[in-house]
């Protein structure tokens, strides 16, 4: 049985340090076939099992070794598409009446912006574009689907002035 061979097992191991020299002495008493299956044991490495001793009632998992990825290939064929660009976020400029009646009133130009720039994209992208201090953004989606961004600038740089320059009046 097991426990007679983790036995003559143990008895090898702790007699001497070569467990297979020793075994010849150990198992005097034992048959040639008994002898045969311990030396087989000794080289699978047959061990009894022992069950861990939990300290906590919390069980966590075992840390495991993270591996960096090291892909052989591209998992697509093109990179995907980059972030929007200045150039990208403003569509348009609106050349409506109430448009340049807003750029007069309330120093504000409106634009027709990309559908999912938001105002910290749009305010980044008229000030590179145009060298301008904005004071607030506001942003609505119009009934044809688009974005309408309204740009309130500094009150240092009228609003027709940049108008002009982007040739909106």
């Amino acid at each position: 049985s097991f426990k007679s061979l983790y036995f003559i097992f143990s008895l090898t191991i702790t007699h001497s340090f070569h467990p297979t020299l020793t075994m010849a002495k150990a198992t005097t008493k034992v048959s040639k076939r008994r002898e045969k299956e311990v030396l087989q044991a000794i080289k699978k490495g047959k061990r009894p099992r022992t069950r861990k001793v939990h300290h906590s009632a919390t069980f966590t998992l075992p840390k495991q070794r993270v591996v960096p990825k090291n892909p052989k290939y591209a998992r697509r064929s093109i990179d995907k598409r980059r972030a929007l660009d200045k150039f990208a976020v403003l569509v348009r400029p609106v050349t409506s009446d109430r448009a340049v009646r807003l750029m007069e009133n309330t120093n504000t130009l409106v634009f027709i912006t990309h559908l999912k720039a938001h105002k910290k994209q749009i305010k980044r992208a008229f000030s590179d574009m145009y060298q301008v201090k904005i004071e607030r953004v506001n942003t609505l989606i119009t009934p044809r689907g688009e974005k309408k961004a309204f740009i309130k600038v500094n009150k240092d740089t009228p609003a027709i002035d940049i108008a002009s320059k982007i040739g909106i009046c």
